[in-house]
């Protein structure tokens, strides 16, 4: 009987890992956003930072957006919808 030891190198892919950082940078980006709307009232930070949080897909950027699912499709198209009405809110309030 012999004793062997099988070793699995289990590293992620650049892709896993660049998953996980665009989750981390969207929820970071997403708090801040809340943070500055209402904390500091500064709707225009907040639009801002909602919109840069958009660039961080928080789903698998590989896949084609016609190829997602129905929940992600429409997550995204509240969060830009989101991001265009902080934008219209703000020339009308000036």
């Amino acid at each position: 009987m012999t004793n062997q030891i099988t070793t699995t190198d289990t590293k992620p892919t650049p892709r896993e890992i660049s998953q996980k950082v665009n989750r981390i940078l969207y929820a970071g980006f997403m708090i801040f956003g809340l943070i500055a709307f209402f904390i500091y009232k500064d709707p225009m930070q907040a639009m801002s930072q909602f919109g840069i949080a958009l660039i961080f897909d928080p789903f698998d950027p590989k896949v084609p957006f016609q190829e997602r699912k129905l929940y992600q499709r429409a997550w995204l198209y509240v969060h830009s919808s989101l991001v265009i009405g902080l934008l219209i809110w703000m020339f009308l309030a000036k």
